[in-house]
């Protein structure tokens, strides 16, 4: 009897326990609904999402990290996975100079400037902070060397703009006088001879002729698609390939897109271990046609990543063109074009393209005020991601950021997707410590 009741009791018990942890499941299923689309992401405005962009730019990266982990990204929350991807890529839509050296010359000329030359202007500045290069142009503007002030006025003034007054230098240089140079980053000491023909290159006719010339590859050559060689080998290396994303990518997928790959696809191919397909509106071959010339990473500088570049060697430079030659590609426009849907797995890289200073000349894309067109980029391209992932594909995305006039809040960033669902997310904040030199089997060591 005694026995009985202890019974009863305990299925009792057991009862009200169950329905208890029931009633309780679902108070906080009811409490809890699943996540869905906010309103305010209901329609694709790209000017009004690079507005929001710009005004939550002090969000945690932590925050974005859980509102994107919180979708289930279908087609009612592409925008909204969109947006808070691209939150997670970048901050501002530019960067004000940390002044390290004043040029009250060039500060002044470009308050005198508007719009688009004031931008590019200020953009030349915030380089030469740790360029040597740049800075050495930008003081043969303070003195009034030559005819440099009338150059970089003409050259500011010109559209499509240039982003690199020294990439584009460089370039001058290997044309007119044939002769190889190469940047190099703060404190590192620029060559004499370098800065020998930086004085003659500025204070000569021929550079006009040649602006001329080679106007309509203006942009192109002065790093509208900035390749150097050997710079992403370290998230590779074994301190960081854990941290970058770099152990966990997908051993197959069915696409490899490197996504605004310009001229670099190759090394990232070497890299990656695998064949991506550039999708970008840059022929690779143009490295051929164009007589592009590339750098190589000689050695890193601790704070502030890049150190020392090299010119090609001739050997190098042959071989890296047969590799563009070899390279698949498609003229892809992310403004009038979309990922093909009929796979089922996608790799797609970004090293610089979505967090860059590239402005769109897609001729849809939207006008806006100064600077924000830069988030048009990064959001239209995050959207085509996320139309993958909203039609449950499986989709590995990893992104470099690497702009110098732009800031980022990581430095890379790795996520998959599966069942529409991010899975996965490796995020590496900052700058990397001296991993060493590349290793390119098109790269060779000299001198080193």
């Amino acid at each position: 009897m005694v026995l009985m009741v202890r019974n009863r009791w305990i299925g009792l018990s057991l009862f009200f326990i169950a329905s208890s942890a029931f009633l309780y499941a679902s108070y906080e299923w009811v409490k809890r609904p699943p996540v869905v689309a906010s309103p305010e992401f209901s329609s694709w405005d790209l000017i009004e999402l690079t507005r929001r962009l710009a005004e939550t730019h002090l969000t945690p990266g932590s925050v974005s990290l859980n509102k994107l982990k919180s979708l289930k990204i279908d087609s009612n929350s592409i925008n909204e996975a969109s947006f808070w991807a691209a939150r997670l890529l970048t901050t501002e839509k530019t960067s004000p100079p940390t002044i390290r050296f004043q040029h009250p010359a060039w500060r002044s000329a470009t308050e005198d400037e508007s719009g688009e030359t004031a931008v590019i202007m200020r953009e030349w500045h915030k380089h030469a902070q740790t360029n040597q290069l740049a800075e050495f142009i930008l003081e043969m503007y303070e003195s009034n060397y030559g005819s440099a002030r009338e150059i970089l006025l003409r050259v500011a003034r010109s559209r499509p703009t240039v982003p690199y007054i020294d990439v584009m230098s460089i370039q001058a240089i290997s044309d007119l006088f044939g002769k190889s140079v190469a940047d190099c980053a703060w404190p590192h000491e620029l060559p004499e001879e370098t800065k020998v023909l930086l004085r003659r290159l500025y204070s000569g006719e021929k550079i006009y002729t040649w602006i001329h010339e080679r106007k309509k590859d203006l942009r192109l050559i002065s790093g509208g698609t900035h390749t150097i060689l050997g710079v992403y080998d370290w998230i590779s290396y074994p301190k960081f390939k854990d941290k970058t994303g770099y152990s966990s990518f997908p051993d197959h997928a069915d696409a490899y897109y490197d996504l605004g790959g310009g001229f670099a696809t190759p090394d990232i191919d070497r890299v990656l271990h695998q064949n991506f397909e550039s999708l970008d509106i840059v022929n690779p071959r143009d490295a051929n046609s164009k007589q592009i010339k590339f750098q190589v990473l000689k050695n890193w500088t601790k704070k502030f990543g890049l150190g020392e570049l090299r010119p090609e060697t001739q050997r190098e430079h042959a071989v890296y063109l047969k590799e563009l030659e070899k390279t698949p590609w498609q003229n892809f426009d992310i403004f009038r074009n979309h990922f093909r849907t009929d796979l089922q797995t996608y790799f797609i890289t970004s090293f610089g393209f979505l967090s860059s200073t590239v402005v769109s000349e897609s001729a849809i894309s939207p006008e806006t005020q100064e600077g924000n067109a830069y988030f048009f980029v990064t959001l239209q391209g995050l959207k085509l991601v996320m139309e993958l992932v909203a039609l449950n594909k499986d989709v590995s995305l990893f992104t470099y950021q690497r702009a110098s006039a732009r800031p980022y809040r990581f430095r890379t960033i790795f996520l998959r997707f599966q069942n529409q669902k991010l899975v996965v997310a490796k995020i590496f904040p900052g700058f990397h410590q001296k991993p060493g030199v590349s290793q390119s089997s098109f790269i060779e060591r000299i001198g080193e």
